[in-house]
């Protein structure tokens, strides 16, 4: 409704309304128990009157994580040129991989190493990587976690 100074949005079981009630951008999250198919509508209004509802049909796909459990993992310098430190906990004993990709995709670095329970830190030399984006992700047992990069 042009003119509009109040929208009323309703949303789909399961989803939370983070912020945006009364406006008209709205920023929610779908948790684990949301509806696999619902609606998101609005109405708007004004001093005239109301809208007719707006309706929009959204699907969720549930994608359960496989642990909760963090690494932690941060990568410095960044932006690095020679070498890069990774630094990263586990809770305990246990083999972990250390992979970088390029841009497109492809993996540069690939290596696995013994990770001690409490804090790690490996180092990487970074010579003979171009210039660029690259993408660091470590895995675990446990966990996947990623980051990005910039080699410059």
């Amino acid at each position: 409704m042009q003119g509009a100074s109040n929208y009323i949005w309703t949303v789909p079981g399961g989803a939370v309304i983070n912020s945006g009630q009364g406006t008209k951008n709205l920023n929610l999250n779908f948790g684990s128990n949301a509806s696999a198919n619902g609606t998101i509508t609005v109405k708007s209004s004004n001093t005239c009157g109301t809208s007719t509802a707006r309706v929009l049909a959204v699907t969720t796909t549930i994608c359960p994580r496989l642990s909760d459990a963090t690494t932690q993992l941060e990568v410095y310098p960044n932006p690095a040129n020679s070498f890069i430190n990774l630094s990263f906990n586990v809770d305990q004993s246990q083999q972990a991989t250390i992979i970088l990709r390029d841009a497109a995709g492809r993996i540069v670095y690939n290596e696995l190493i013994d990770a001690a329970a409490g804090f790690n830190n490996q180092q990487i030399e970074l010579s003979n990587f171009s210039k660029g984006v690259y993408f660091v992700q470590l895995q675990t047992a446990s966990s996947s976690e990623n980051t990005r990069l910039i080699v410059d």
